[in-house]
């Protein structure tokens, strides 16, 4: 029988490590997943108790009510929307996370967001171009493009 090369045993130890790294990981996303619905749950079980509107503080130190979306994906929808609108110019995954944290989820982590962002971008809920993203169309119906970024219309 002949012996496998020392670095063949060195790269099959190393896969090896790899796939436990790997099954641990997914545990360790399927707790965090859990945990992340109930607290989903807890903010809908809040909103519904509130009305459906919490009180944010603006930047002005105005204070505002403002519906709170139910979930990640839709705060991030509702802050691209909301930033095309005012602006007509896409915003920084910075911004989008910046901004849910400010306005709904103080305690939010941008590896919480960050990925949501990107999830959204795969399945067609928003447009990225460059580093800004933008939503998947405007009111107008008009794809929104950087061309727009100065306010012009195409």
């Amino acid at each position: 029988m002949q012996n496998a090369p020392v670095p063949a045993l060195v790269i099959a130890a190393r896969r090896r490590e790899l796939r436990e790294d790997i099954e641990r990981l997914r545990a360790e996303l399927e707790t965090l997943e859990a945990r992340d619905a109930e607290y989903e749950t807890a903010e809908r079980v809040l909103a519904s108790i509130g009305g459906g509107a919490v009180k944010t503080e603006t930047v002005t130190g105005v204070e505002d009510e403002q519906p709170v979306p139910a979930t990640v994906p839709d705060m991030i929808a509702t802050v691209v929307q909301e930033a095309y609108a005012a602006s007509r110019r896409g915003v920084t995954a910075g911004e989008i996370f910046a901004t849910i944290q400010q306005r709904w989820k103080p305690d939010a982590k941008s590896d919480g967001v960050r990925p949501v962002i990107w999830r959204l971008t795969k399945a067609g809920r928003i447009k990225k171009k460059g580093k800004f993203y933008y939503p998947k169309a405007d009111p107008a119906g008009e794809s929104p493009t950087p061309t727009m970024l100065n306010g012009s219309r195409g």
